[in-house]
């Protein structure tokens, strides 16, 4: 089975990005990552990010998905 990934945003009153069970795999979060979804993470521009969480083994991947998607991001 798919490892699955949920998304916490906000860092004062934290809650989970709403997503569909199909967007919650580890290459969907990644691309959302680099596509912007829940900020700029090359400029912190709007970066709403707190962590990213594997359901399953509540691993804490935040870092290991934000270098992954670095790399797919172009530089402006």
């Amino acid at each position: 089975m798919t490892n699955l990934y949920l998304v916490i945003c906000g860092h004062r009153e934290p809650y989970v990005a709403e997503r569909n069970l199909k967007d919650m795999g580890r290459e969907e979060t990644i691309r959302d990552l680099a596509r912007g979804e829940w900020g700029n993470l090359m400029t912190g521009d709007r970066v709403s990010l707190s962590s990213i969480i594997e359901i399953g083994s509540d691993r804490d991947v935040t870092d290991e998905f934000k270098a992954a998607a670095l790399l797919q991001m172009e530089p402006a």
